[in-house]
């Protein structure tokens, strides 16, 4: 404490006041606090912001307690103080860094939010777009079966319904890549799946 007040040993205090190291308000404050203490009323981890001349300001928990003399009687306090200044300036990082990272945390969280968005529109276009010429080939190959029925032969005729059903499975493809588009704003359940059906 005495290094922390400048002085050079433990003996160059006695006899010395608060004014002689501190600020006028400050010591204002810490004779307000003995006082409380020799009136009975003990302080504990007290976080005090302190300087003496020309130091940089340094945190200091302190406790102050009354002193008794075997009648009980308060005679005097005893007080503590311990720096806690290293502890401090690394919780006061702890908490710059956590909140740079909920910053950070956020901001990928919208760009994601964002491309999700994105990804769902685009599926949506592309589906969309392939739809109509899906249409147009069942439509042309429905027409055809009708404007050739009996003349065709069993190969063609084959053909036309492999064109047909390889139309209907791109249309599910589509309700499929639709369906999964969505699946960004279903929430998560959790359920039993029996892995030979899946």
């Amino acid at each position: 404490y005495a290094n922390f007040l400048g002085a050079e040993s433990p003996e160059k205090l006695s006899g010395r006041v608060d004014e002689d190291f501190y600020p006028a308000a400050t010591a204002a404050s810490y004779r307000r606090d003995e006082q409380r203490v020799l009136e009975g009323e003990p302080i504990f981890n007290q976080e005090e912001s302190v300087a003496s001349d020309g130091t940089e300001p340094r945190i200091l928990l302190t406790t102050k307690v009354p002193l008794r003399d075997p009648s009980g009687r308060i005679v005097a306090l005893v007080g503590t103080s311990r720096d806690i200044s290293a502890a401090k300036a690394a919780e006061n990082a702890i908490r710059q860094l956590n909140s740079e990272l909920e910053f950070r945390v956020r901001e990928r969280t919208e760009q994601l939010e964002t491309a999700i968005k994105e990804l769902e529109s685009f599926s949506y276009s592309v589906s969309h777009d392939l739809r109509a010429p899906l249409r147009h080939v069942q439509g042309y190959v429905a027409m055809l079966q009708r404007a050739t029925e009996g003349q065709l032969s069993e190969k063609a005729q084959r053909h036309l319904k492999t064109i047909t059903a390889a139309s209907v499975e791109m249309g599910q493809l589509i309700d499929d890549l639709l369906e999964f588009s969505r699946m960004g704003r279903i929430d998560m359940t959790e359920a039993r799946v029996a892995l030979p059906d899946l």
